[in-house]
């Protein structure tokens, strides 16, 4: 797959395009009909990001499961390393959903305005299905409607059971089909890319829109999100470090040290994809890990291993039913976990995936996807932060495995410089 690229120092432009907004909306009083061009490029941006919600999640869920190779392979280590990212993806998602039901920062933002701007979609009714009911709700028996629906719980199930038939089937249609599937995803992500080329004005003209309906407690809310997101983030964080120290068997203060090169790329890029050789080099360099184990686990890890990304897309769902007054029940909250935990696999390890796949998060639970433009501001510097707990992950699980396959305990060597 090719990696798109996006405009330099972009996170820049949209923290200057988010100021500008918030200084706009509290200075100058913008009527009727300039209102509606200046908050047209907002829009613009969310409609073309929707436009590409089903082929992305299709075709990324797809090759996400078809990428293991063969169900041998799948076998061997992912009985081992499937389980562990499923493990850590769980606790992540609970980790953001306590933190965001303990600080509760959509409380601070006024839901009555917001309700007339942003929800534009009923809620999903669970209460009159039965367990089996809504078990068997998720089985795509009509793919067409599926797809005319958006339910992208369906859609996720049967990227799911397609990309097992493209490990089992041998078959040259199944090189055929799995380059169509790449040749959608290369296209969603191309239109991403373009839409992202012009999200600093789209920024600027939706905090105007966000903060002309809120007023101050909307620029309060989503910075008290932020924290939110940031303070998961760390926790997770803390949580590799002691899986490090009695899993692994390593010093996590050395660990930290030989992995900063892999991080500090994916901070800058904001893509676990483009971060991947950089990972691989310091697991096989820094960590003296087995390059079998390296090999699969790392570029497993980019695809499945989206810890960071499955923690923030819970907190902005909760965040999000906080604005909206939703009260989400037990059987939505597990709802919640598992499309986060399937969703979060199939999300492209590319800058801003995550933003789309959040959208079909929030339509599985019901939740308005137009919420979506009051968290846009600060997604890129999020972005940033998550993906770097996804590569921290990801090479941590490759420390995992180097213990759980027997290979021999890496020496750390001390150097007095960095190579």
């Amino acid at each position: 797959m090719q990696h798109n690229t996006l405009p330099d120092r972009l996170w820049l432009k949209i923290l200057v395009g988010m100021i500008l907004g918030v200084v706009c909306a509290l200075m100058i009083e913008i009527k009727d009909p300039w209102r509606e061009w200046i908050i047209f490029p907002g829009d613009l941006f969310i409609y073309l990001l929707r436009m590409v919600i089903v082929p992305l999640v299709l075709s990324s869920v797809i090759l996400g499961v078809a990428n293991a190779g063969s169900l041998d392979h799948l076998k061997r280590m992912g009985v081992r390393l499937f389980p562990y990212f499923v493990g850590t993806t769980i606790i992540s998602i609970m980790i953001g959903i306590f933190l965001t039901s303990l600080f509760q920062p959509g409380i601070t933002v006024d839901a009555s305005t917001v309700e007339r701007e942003f929800l534009t979609n009923n809620r999903d009714v669970f209460d009159n299905l039965t367990i089996p009911d809504r078990i068997l709700s998720t089985i795509p028996v009509n793919q067409a409607q599926a797809l005319l629906d958006k339910d992208m719980l369906q859609l996720v199930v049967l990227g799911i059971v397609t990309g097992i038939a493209f490990l089992t089937i041998k078959s040259k249609a199944v090189k055929t089909c799995r380059d169509i599937c790449e040749f959608v995803q290369d296209m969603s992500m191309m239109i991403v890319n373009w839409a992202m080329m012009f999200v600093p004005l789209a920024v600027f003209s939706l905090m105007i829109k966000a903060i002309s309906t809120m007023g101050m407690s909307g620029v309060l809310g989503i910075a008290y999100y932020a924290l939110s997101v940031v303070c998961g983030l760390l926790c997770l964080l803390c949580l590799y470090l002691i899986i490090v120290t009695f899993v692994a068997k390593r010093d996590p203060l050395q660990f930290l040290k030989d992995i900063r090169s892999a991080q500090i790329v994916a901070f800058s890029s904001s893509s676990s994809s483009t971060t991947m050789p950089v990972s691989m080099n310091v697991a096989e360099n820094k960590l003296k890990i087995d390059k079998k184990i390296s090999s699969f686990s790392i570029p497993v890890g980019a695809t499945v291993n989206m810890d960071g990304t499955a923690l923030y897309q819970a907190t902005a769902a909760i965040f999000l039913c906080q604005i909206f007054k939703i009260d989400l029940s037990v059987w939505e909250t597990v709802l919640l976990i598992f499309t986060t935990v399937v969703a979060s696999i199939g999300t492209p390890a590319l800058p801003g995936a995550g933003l789309i796949v959040l959208t079909s998060i929030l339509t599985s639970i019901g939740i308005p996807t137009g919420g979506i433009a009051l968290i846009l501001g600060v997604d890129r510097l999020l972005d940033m932060c998550r993906t770097t707990i996804n590569v921290t992950g990801d090479l941590t699980a490759a420390a995992v495995m180097q213990q759980w396959m027997g290979k021999k305990k890496p020496k750390y060597e001390r150097k007095s410089k960095d190579n």
